[in-house]
């Protein structure tokens, strides 16, 4: 009489593990999901404190609108330099994470004072940008390629992709799409389950172990095949000339989920890695800029993040009115001049 009391015992030992698995499963793909729609959900803030517009010399960089889409969601886009008729290349700026289409309008102005036009563009579900949110970090490689189609179609010249962060991400694993001759990819990573996996571990310690295969789930649900692309990959896929910087104290992406930490597996003949060492230019962002300009700017950003919780409305405004554009936009000449030689070579191949 004592077995069938075990095998009852055993049924419903067994039945509890599979409801608390299932129960556990259910509550993980719920979680993954609910997690998703916050942190991708749309980025209003994109170009708070930035240098706009407004603040440059507009009639000497015209500026006209595009009509681009990107999987049905229209993207806020311009092309600079259309005046120049002899234009080389055409630089495609990719917009990092907290990034508008002005983020990068110092090195626009470059690019434009050395013979390219340039195009830059709000993400999906970024600022002036269509879209219920900005979907996930694969998404920059969809709005990117959406951008490329539409310059080959419409504009005609040789691509120069050029990115910073989730920009540089993008850039790296568009390095094979058509008329692309070169890639500059700023203090981008390799993988982006990898480094949502790092970033979540900042925040919830072990359990983003636990939940990893959830997250990985979660990415193939959004993306398919687009899940995890990793930049590496695709460098070694291709003979596109690729430049690959990286600060050496950024906290943000750090060395470990970098493409430059991948340098000794890339196979590509046409790559060039740079670590930036400089104390105020090797942080994660404003490598580009003079040291100082780096530091004011972070600084000033650091503030307003700070500031914009207390302030006013009219405060903030009178905040953002004395912000130094020009001390902010200060390029460092032999890293933009190092862009320039290697955007001529990328275009002589």
């Amino acid at each position: 009489m004592k077995k069938p009391k075990r095998k009852n015992v055993l049924k419903r030992v067994i039945a509890i593990l599979l409801s608390v698995i299932i129960g556990f499963t259910v509550l993980s793909m719920a979680g993954s999901v609910v997690i998703f729609k916050i942190l991708y959900g749309r980025n209003e803030l994109a170009g708070e404190l930035e240098v706009s517009y407004s603040m440059i010399d507009s009639a000497r960089y015209p500026r006209r609108q595009l009509e681009i889409t990107s999987g049905g969601v229209k993207l806020n886009s311009f092309v600079y330099g259309e005046s120049d008729s002899d234009a080389e290349a055409l630089v495609i700026i990719a917009p990092g994470t907290n990034d508008s289409s002005e983020a990068h309008l110092a090195e626009m102005m470059f690019f434009v004072d050395n013979g390219c036009r340039v195009l830059a563009y709000d993400a999906t579900g970024v600022k002036d940008s269509g879209g219920d949110g900005t979907v996930g970090l694969q998404q920059s490689k969809l709005d990117l390629r959406a951008v490329i189609a539409y310059a080959n179609e419409n504009i005609g010249l040789p691509i120069v992709l050029y990115g910073h962060s989730l920009g540089g991400y993008a850039a790296a694993v568009c390095a094979g799409e058509k008329n692309v001759k070169g890639v500059i990819s700023l203090s981008g990573f390799n993988s982006p389950v990898e480094t949502m996996h790092c970033l979540a571990k900042r925040y919830i310690g072990i359990v983003a172990d636990i939940e990893y295969p959830f997250l990985y789930l979660q990415n193939y649900f959004v993306f398919g095949e687009n899940a995890d692309p990793k930049a590496v990959d695709v460098i070694n896929s291709v003979e596109t000339p690729v430049l690959i910087c990286h600060g050496s104290r950024d906290t943000v992406i750090e060395y470990d989920l970098s493409i430059y930490s991948h340098k000794d597996e890339i196979s590509n003949p046409n790559v060039v890695c740079v670590s930036i060492t400089d104390e105020k230019r090797s942080l994660h962002s404003g490598m580009w800029l003079e040291g100082e300009s780096a530091a004011y700017l972070r600084e000033k950003k650091l503030e307003y993040k700070e500031v914009s919780r207390t302030m006013t409305e009219g405060e903030l405004k009178r905040f953002g009115e004395s912000f130094d554009a020009e001390k902010a936009t200060r390029l460092d000449d032999s890293f933009m001049m190092m862009l320039l030689e290697f955007c001529k070579y990328a275009l002589a191949q």
